[in-house]
């Protein structure tokens, strides 16, 4: 018995001294807001802010990868994460035609287009190609625009997001010299990528390929009969080895194509509107990497 009152009172008087030298409630929430809080609409948005936010933000994307930032539909925590966040990052150029849905309600919490200062490309009459990405020039305007609107909301952080982006802008440069590197192997007959979604238009004017897709954009209209059958017939007057398949589209429209062509689809995809599901390739560098890999391995042959 004297054990267990010893015990007790040991047990008191250490719940004593915690609770004496814990701060204050208003305290403790203090402590987390050093930290700030971003959303971006998918992944490879994320990436690239990620590496301009560092350790004093954390990032969060609300499109899972895998899904269509085209055609996402939110749900409710989406709002919720938007709402308490100090900014919310999107790509812009019409890509996210749902974020209208989502942000009606949210009135303090600034909406930044990471494409506000890119030179868009017309893939239809009054359409831009929002896959602007694709080409990593394009990205340093997306640092640029990241590093702008995290040192808005943490002044005290601009010099690190600076340091930030010059240093993965030097990345950035260097992936592009890989990219014209490569691609100089590829003959200029068969410098074409064709794809079901014609998204590779800014990777296609930065480095010199003809594109075109079964459909321009996502969209709840593709790969109608019509479709497929056009691109058949320009298959015929284009001396490509292959035609691809991106790593979220449904491959049975291509499929279609290359049977009725007999063009061969390449064995490996191409990434477009997300970073790969349970893959090593987890960053906008890698994609990009793999991407190009993947394009003149295929048109060299």
């Amino acid at each position: 018995m004297m054990k267990w009152t010893r015990f007790i009172s040991v047990m008191l008087t250490l719940m004593a001294i915690t609770v004496a030298c814990s701060p204050p409630d208003d305290e403790w929430s203090e402590q987390g807001d050093d930290t700030v809080q971003v959303t971006v609409s998918f992944s490879i948005v994320s990436d690239i802010v990620a590496n301009v936010a560092g350790d004093r933000a954390d990032v969060e994307y609300i499109v899972p990868n895998g899904g269509d930032p085209h055609e996402y539909e939110p749900v409710p925590s989406d709002l919720r994460r938007v709402s308490e966040s100090d900014v919310f990052f999107v790509n812009g150029l019409n890509l996210e035609q749902w974020i209208s849905s989502l942000v009606e309600n949210v009135s303090d919490t600034p909406i930044v287009e990471l494409t506000s200062e890119v030179e868009p490309i017309e893939v239809s009459e009054g359409v831009n190609d929002p896959h602007a990405w694709l080409d990593p020039d394009n990205v340093k305007l997306y640092v640029d625009q990241a590093v702008k609107h995290l040192s808005k909301v943490d002044p005290e952080g601009a010099d690190i997001y600076e340091d930030n982006a010059a240093r993965y802008k030097e990345k950035l440069d260097a992936l592009d010299n890989m990219i014209h590197e490569k691609t100089e192997a590829v003959p200029d007959n068969q410098k074409a990528i064709v794809l079901s979604e014609n998204a590779f238009v800014y990777f296609g004017e930065a480095y010199g390929y003809d594109t075109t897709g079964i459909w321009e954009l996502n969209s709840h209209s593709e790969g109608t009969p019509r479709q497929v059958a056009n691109l058949v017939n320009r298959l015929q007057t284009m001396p490509v080895p292959y035609v691809f398949l991106e790593s979220t589209a449904n491959p049975v429209h291509m499929e279609s194509v290359s049977h009725d062509s007999g063009v061969p689809i390449y064995h490996d995809r191409l990434y477009t509107d997300g970073l790969p599901i349970d893959s090593p390739v987890d960053t906008y560098l890698e994609m990009m990497e793999v991407n190009a890999e993947v394009v003149t391995n295929a048109l060299s042959e």
